[in-house]
């Protein structure tokens, strides 16, 4: 993938993001990403083995009917039991990632398994999203949380070209490395600082937002990498061909995947959010 197609694909697709978060209506924002989240079911039945057309469809209905559902029906507790048991099954995905890093697990031979993850890796980021959003301060948390992915994303990759020498996981992501990981923690808790800054919030309050930040970035590393442990087992570099430059749908919000869960867990856990 060239540079400048990344680049060229990228500044309009943060523009659109921008404008949904800031200018939609929240059930509006909930529809735009539950769109976006079952473009990437369809590219996930793809890496789970899913070949013929109607058994792919429907899949993405059944989790189209499933994260409907939860946004039309869910409140702020099933919301905040949601996010507290994500953080649990992430916990469990970077288990496996250690294990496939070490060549002690192997997901092709799991294939049902590919199946089943669909659901709780695409779903709670959709059904987090929108309780952001909804939520105090709800579009500027949501703008936070991208800014800040997008941030870390951004220096470890540029950290990773210029510094890069330490494999991070090279049996499942051999393209990262720990100096890549260490500069995005590092803008995870520099971004927490200024966000923390702006809404004028104390020194040990602004400490721990630094610090939910930099988590919140640790837990995108693991939905990058655990994506990345689902391609190698599908034997595919990207999960599709919809962004010129960057691959598919879920090339781009794997790390959403499990930051958002994250993320809205410690606002709620922190008594930030309702």
């Amino acid at each position: 993938m060239s540079l400048d197609a990344r680049i060229a694909t990228a500044i309009p697709l943060a523009a659109a993001c921008v404008a949904a978060v800031w200018f939609l209506p929240p059930p509006v924002f909930a529809v735009v990403v539950g769109a976006v989240v079952m473009l990437g079911a369809w590219e996930w039945s793809g890496l789970a083995g899913m070949i013929a057309v109607p058994a792919r469809c429907a899949y993405v209905a059944l989790l189209l009917a499933l994260g409907g559902a939860f946004t039309v029906l869910a409140d702020g507790t099933l919301l905040a039991r949601l996010a507290m048991g994500t953080v649990f099954i992430w916990a469990g995905a970077l288990f496996l990632v250690i294990a496939a890093g070490r060549g002690r697990f192997h997901l092709q031979h799991w294939p049902r398994l590919r199946v089943l993850c669909g659901a709780p890796v695409l779903l709670p980021p959709w059904l987090c999203l929108v309780a952001l959003h909804a939520g105090p301060q709800g579009r500027m948390q949501v703008l936070f949380l991208l800014i800040l992915i997008w941030g870390a994303d951004i220096s470890a990759y540029i950290a990773g070209r210029a510094w890069g020498r330490r494999r991070l996981c090279p049996g499942v992501s051999p393209g990262k490395s720990w100096e890549g990981a260490w500069a995005g923690l590092l803008t995870g808790g520099v971004l927490g600082v200024l966000f923390g800054l702006a809404q004028n919030l104390p020194w040990p309050g602004m400490l721990r937002f630094a610090l939910l930040a930099g988590m919140t970035v640790a837990a995108s590393i693991v939905g990058d990498l655990f994506e990345s442990m689902v391609k190698r087992s599908a034997n595919v570099k990207d999960s599709g061909t919809l962004l010129p430059g960057h691959g598919g749908i879920l090339d781009r919000i794997d790390s959403l995947t499990a930051a958002a869960p994250f993320y809205l867990f410690g606002l709620q856990f922190a008594g930030w959010q309702p």
